[in-house]
C-alpha cells in the first residue's frame, strides 16, 4: 500500500519552501523531533480515468 501511495503520486514541498532549505537534522531530546516539519503535496501522476476505482460492499 505504501509503495503504491508513493508511485502514483509526484511529491514536492509546499509553495514557498525549496528543497534545499529543508532541514533534516533531529532536535536532540527524550523524543527526536525534527527542525523543521517535513510537508508535502500530493499530485496525480496520471490523469485520473487512468486509475482504477474499485467499489467496496461493507
Amino acid at each position: 500500500m505504501l509503495g503504491h501511495l508513493l508511485h502514483h503520486f509526484c511529491w514536492k514541498p509546499i509553495d514557498g519552501v525549496k528543497p534545499e532549505d529543508i532541514d533534516m537534522f533531529e532536535n536532540p531530546g527524550l523524543v527526536a523531533y525534527m527542525r523543521t516539519p517535513l510537508e508535502a503535496v500530493a499530485t496525480p501522476r496520471l490523469p485520473s480515468h487512468l486509475y482504477k476505482r474499485i467499489a467496496v460492499d461493507i
